[in-house]
């Protein structure tokens, strides 16, 4: 899967447009009629450069889901002009969510950032945040949790105003 996410990349940066799944070469064909969700990480200098996620059910194939998620990492406003010559310097992590189950708050102190993640959607479906398992060298106790959620949120982080998820993923990294 990183190998066909290197294509996605060469073939945008290249042609500034997406490519379609018969555009890359791709060893195993049951990818094609997998559905998962997914959120893809692009670093530079080891630190994140880039960023794009699905949590929702989803109804596209894990390539067509792969293919854009990595296009849209590719046009994340929050950092820098992309352009070929980055391509050598950037690392890839892909995170397949496995599992998410609704926390009350006393499972969500006892949480390990280390193990797994958090989705946090405001009830009134207004704001939302994703942290995902073992992503951050600072997150070591649940406790790490709050100052993240509240910079992603804008606001301070307050339990019973969000519904919150834990996070199972299944991590694919070239580092």
């Amino acid at each position: 899967m990183l190998d066909i996410t290197k294509q996605i990349i060469e073939f945008y940066l290249k042609n500034k447009i997406a490519p379609k799944v018969e555009d890359l070469k791709i060893s195993d064909n049951s990818l094609s009629e997998k559905k998962w969700m997914i959120f893809v990480t692009l670093y530079k200098n080891w630190e994140i450069f880039w960023s794009s996620w699905n949590i929702i059910e989803i109804e596209k194939t894990f390539l067509e889901e792969l293919i854009w998620n990595t296009i849209e990492a590719l046009k994340d406003k929050r950092f820098s002009e992309k352009n070929a010559s980055d391509l050598e310097k950037i690392k890839i992590r892909i995170d397949i969510i496995k599992d998410r189950v609704v926390l009350d708050e006393k499972a969500f102190k006892e949480l390990s950032p280390l193990k797994k993640g958090v989705i946090v959607i405001k009830k009134d479906y207004n704001k939302l945040a994703v942290i995902l398992p073992n992503i951050s060298m600072n997150l070591i106790s649940s406790n790490d949790f709050l100052p993240v959620l509240s910079s992603k949120l804008w606001e301070d982080f307050v339990f019973d105003n969000y519904i919150v998820y834990s996070l199972d993923t299944e991590v694919l990294t070239d580092f």
